[in-house]
């Protein structure tokens, strides 16, 4: 079977894909990583979530209020 001229040429190998690839899972990976640092620096996240949530009208006035603590 011969190959046409025209027909747009493909690449054999997925090398530069694997490297893209891997390139965007560094990237997420380090991401995570500062963002699980930026947790240990900031003690008091759970606290502030806490105060955040009992200070919305819908924790004590909402349908699922019941579900705050």
């Amino acid at each position: 079977m011969r190959r046409s001229r025209s027909a747009p040429r493909r690449p054999r190998s997925g090398n530069a894909a694997l490297a893209v690839g891997a390139l965007v899972e560094a990237a997420l990976g380090a991401v995570f990583v500062l963002a699980g640092l930026c947790k240990v620096v900031v003690s008091d996240d759970a606290e502030a979530l806490r105060r955040f949530v009992r200070g919305s009208a819908v924790a004590s006035d909402g349908p699922v209020s019941f579900l705050v603590p």
